[in-house]
C-alpha cells in the first residue's frame, strides 16, 4: 500500500523541529544516512496511512509502534521543506501485521463462523481488512511457524491458517460487500495449491541452518526474559518494586550478558500491578510451556517492529510504518509500555536507536536513590565493558539457560 505522508508549513510552528532540521543541516554530512522519525501530540503533524492506534468494538486492536499517531520525519529528503515551510508529500508503505491469533481467526471466520468463543467484534474486523486501502500481513504468524515447525509443531493447523489467509488474499470482496457471500477468485484447487506451495517453502526453510539459529537466539532471548520476570514476581511478591527491578537487571547480566532495558517497562509494568499479562499463567497447568512462549512471542512481535521500519519494501516508498494487529486485550494494554517516541536509523547499516515513550523515570515507585544505584551497578563504563567481553559466551548457552530457568520457575509454580 503507498500512501502520501505530508510535511511541510506546519512542522515549523514547533521551534525544536526547526532547531532540529538546522542542526541536521549543519551535520547534514555526518547525519545523510539517517532517517529520524518523531512522534507528537500535534495535529499538524502527519498520520502515517492506517498502521496507527484503532480500537474495534470488543477486544481486537491495532497498535502503531509510535506513542501518538502524529509523526514528523526529519531526513535527508525532508530537511529543507522543514526548514522552507514548503509544504511536500512524502511517499510511504505502511502494513498492519496480523499476530497469530488474528491470522487464527480468519480461519475460523471462513469454516467456524457461529463458533460463540469467537471475539464479539471478529465481523468488524474482517470488513476493515478488506477494504483495498488497508495492507495487512501475516508476518507474526510466517515467523512464528518457523520455530514451530522446527519444534514439531502441528503441520494440520499451520496449514489451515495457510490455507485461510490464501482465502482472505484471493476474496471476491465486492460480492462480499454486496451480497454477504463468500466467494473467490481462484478455484479452491488454486488455493490449496498456493497453501500447499507455502508450507513447502517453510518447511524448506529448515534447511537455512543460519537462518534458523538467528531466530532461535532472537527467540530465545526474549523468552529469557519473559522467564526472568515470572521467576521474580512469584519468587519476590512481597519485595520492593526497587528490589524486583534490581534483580530484573541483575539476571539480565546473568543469563543474557546484556541489559534489557526496553523490557524493564515490561517488567515494571508486571511488578506494578499495572498489567495482567500474566494473568493467564495457572498453577499446574499442563500448557504452562505453551503459554509462556505465547507470550514471549507476543512480546517478540511488536518488539520486531522496531527492525521492520527499517526496512525498504517499495522502490516507491521512502519511509515504512508497521503496526501490530491483536485480539489480547492484556497484551494490548501492555503495549503502551512498549511505545516509542522517536526511532533513529541507519538506511545503509541499519543500526537503530530507538527512544521510549516509557522509562525508568516514569517509575514512581523508584526514588532517584534507586536509580543512582541501578546506574552505578548495571550501567557504569566497567559494567558494559564486562558484559561485552562475555556477551557471546552468554548467547551460546541461552539453550541450558531457558533450561535451568524453566526448571526454576516451575518449582515455584
Amino acid at each position: 500500500i503507498r500512501d502520501d505522508l505530508v510535511t511541510g508549513v506546519q512542522t515549523c510552528a514547533l521551534p525544536i523541529l526547526k532547531e532540529a532540521a538546522e542542526l541536521y543541516k549543519i551535520f547534514e554530512g555526518i547525519l545523510k544516512d539517517y532517517i529520524f522519525i518523531l512522534s507528537f501530540d500535534k495535529s499538524s503533524a502527519a498520520i502515517p496511512g492506517l498502521a496507527v492506534d484503532k480500537n474495534f468494538s470488543k477486544t481486537g486492536a491495532i497498535r502503531g509502534l509510535y506513542k501518538y499517531n502524529n509523526v514528523f520525519v526529519l531526513s535527508g529528503k525532508t530537511v529543507d521543506s522543514l526548514l522552507s515551510g514548503k509544504k511536500e508529500e512524502i511517499p510511504i508503505d505502511y502494513s498492519i501485521s496480523l499476530d497469530t491469533q488474528a491470522v487464527s481467526y480468519l480461519y475460523s471466520y471462513f469454516f467456524d463462523r457461529n463458533n460463540n468463543r469467537l471475539p464479539g467484534d471478529l465481523d468488524e474486523f474482517f470488513r476493515f481488512i478488506i477494504e483495498p486501502d488497508v495492507n495487512v500481513d501475516p508476518i507474526p504468524h510466517l515467523t512464528e511457524n518457523t520455530y514451530n515447525l522446527k519444534s514439531g509443531g502441528n503441520l494440520d493447523e499451520i496449514y489451515d491458517v495457510k490455507l485461510a489467509y490464501e482465502m482472505f488474499r484471493n476474496l471476491d470482496v465486492e460480492a462480499f460487500k454486496n451480497e454477504n457471500k463468500l466467494k473467490f477468485n481462484k478455484t479452491d484447487f488454486e488455493i490449496q495449491q498456493i497453501a500447499q506451495q507455502q508450507m513447502s517453502q517453510e518447511i524448506f526453510r529448515l534447511t537455512n541452518e543460519q537462518f534458523n539459529v538467528e531466530y532461535e537466539r532472537m527467540f530465545h532471548e526474549q523468552y529469557i526474559i519473559i522467564l526472568i520476570i515470572a521467576i521474580i514476581r512469584w519468587k519476590y511478591s512481597k519485595k520492593s518494586i526497587y528490589t524486583k527491578i534490581y534483580t530484573y537487571f541483575e539476571m539480565n547480566q546473568k543469563y543474557l550478558g546484556l541489559m534489557s532495558v526496553r523490557d524493564a517497562n515490561l517488567a515494571y509494568a508486571i511488578f506494578s500491578n499495572k498489567s495482567n499479562f500474566f494473568g493467564k499463567i495457572q498453577k499446574n497447568s499442563d500448557e504452562l510451556v505453551r503459554k509462556m512462549k505465547a507470550m514471549a512471542w507476543d512480546i517478540f512481535h511488536f518488539r520486531y517492529l522496531e527492525k521492520v521500519s527499517t526496512f525498504s519494501l517499495s522502490e516507491n516508498a521512502d519511509y515504512f510504518f508497521p503496526a501490530l494487529c491483536s485480539f489480547d486485550d492484556e497484551f494490548v494494554k501492555l503495549i503502551d509500555f512498549y511505545k516509542l517516541s522517536g526511532l533513529v536509523y541507519n538506511k545503509e547499516d541499519s543500526d537503530i536507536y530507538p527512544f521510549y515513550a516509557f522509562g525508568m523515570d516514569d517509575m514512581v515507585e523508584l526514588s532517584d536513590k534507586h536509580k543512582m544505584q541501578i546506574q552505578e551497578a548495571f550501567f557504569t563504563s566497567d559494567a558494559i565493558i564486562e558484559r561485552q567481553n562475555t556477551c557471546e559466551n552468554k548467547r551460546m548457552r541461552f539453550n541450558q539457560s531457558v533450561l535451568e530457568l524453566e526448571e526454576e520457575f516451575f518449582n515455584l509454580i
